[in-house]
């Protein structure tokens, strides 16, 4: 995913859970983003749905030093024992995903 330009692996690089990436996808609303992989049949988090009913900035990435627009930009990968191998097709998937909702992005910067 970090072949797709604007894309940010949050936290330490080594020291994580094997099981869970943490991405800013620069210039795409992290619900969006949620919302248009889910139709893809890939389901991920942003960091504030499992919390709150109001769109927000995960606390998280505001505590590391992330601005909110950029915080706001989130998306959560996890795997399970029960994943498949075709339930994380994301990067044949995300780059398109990410392209269609840039391009009607107030977010992003067209660089």
């Amino acid at each position: 995913m970090l072949e797709i330009e604007g894309v940010e692996l949050t936290g330490h690089a080594e020291r994580r859970l094997p099981n869970h990436a943490s991405f800013i996808v620069e210039g795409v609303d992290g619900e969006a983003l949620m919302l248009a992989l889910s139709f893809e049949g890939i389901y991920i988090g942003n960091g504030t749905a499992c919390i709150s009913q109001v769109l927000r900035a995960s606390p998280v990435l505001l505590a590391m030093g992330y601005p909110a627009e950029l915080a706001q930009c989130s998306a959560i990968f996890t795997l399970g024992r029960e994943t498949t191998k075709r339930e994380i097709d994301v990067l044949g998937k995300l780059p398109g995903v990410v392209e269609k909702l840039r391009r009607i992005s107030p977010l992003w910067d067209k660089k």
